[in-house]
């Protein structure tokens, strides 16, 4: 099934609001959306346009701030929590790794197809998803955006209308998010 992303970009009284939409272009039901405000060098990031469950994501002071409204919780990261954590990824990969080569081919194999290919070094990347523009504009929410197709190993994907980013007020406040949030990952 083919997907429209729709990119609505609003000026909010104070900041920006980013909006995405699926919608099945065969049945024209909207699925799963978010929505991202952004104002100076903050941001939050709705993971869900269902008023049913709306988890989210503040990035404020370089910190990200993933809530959980269900849990009633939320997590903290920073530059520090990251690198701590992505040391313990290389650390439990690397056992994982060293245990696996220890196992006979049998169990080995075994292994394998429970996690489902999931384990360090078990499956290769997926292939990447490979962007075409159809050539061809809409209109869509009162926009006008371009089309493109993505698609993997030769499959289509989706199908996305794109708003230029150009047009996206507030993009300044947006690209330099984009980049504080891109350094706090790297």
């Amino acid at each position: 099934l083919l997907t429209i992303a729709l990119l609505a970009a609003s000026t909010a009284t104070a900041g920006v609001v980013v909006e995405t939409v699926e919608r099945n272009t065969k049945t024209g039901k909207t699925g799963d959306g978010t929505r991202m405000y952004i104002q100076g060098s903050a941001a939050r990031f709705d993971q869900s346009l269902d008023a049913s469950r709306v988890d989210y994501v503040i990035f404020r002071d370089d910190v990200l701030y993933i809530v959980e409204t269900g849990e009633r919780s939320y997590t903290t990261m920073d530059r520090r929590s990251v690198e701590a954590m992505a040391g313990q990824m290389g650390s439990a990969m690397k056992e994982m790794r060293e245990q696996l080569a220890k196992l006979p081919p049998d169990q080995r194999k075994m292994m394998e197809q429970m996690m489902g290919g999931n384990m360090p070094g078990a499956k290769a990347p997926p292939a990447p998803l490979v962007a075409r523009d159809l050539d061809r504009s809409e209109k869509v929410e009162g926009r006008s955006c371009r089309v493109w197709e993505l698609s993997r190993n030769k499959v289509v994907e989706s199908q996305i209308c794109v708003v230029p980013f150009s047009e996206l007020p507030g993009k300044e406040d947006v690209l330099g998010l984009m980049q504080r949030m891109s350094a706090l990952m790297k």
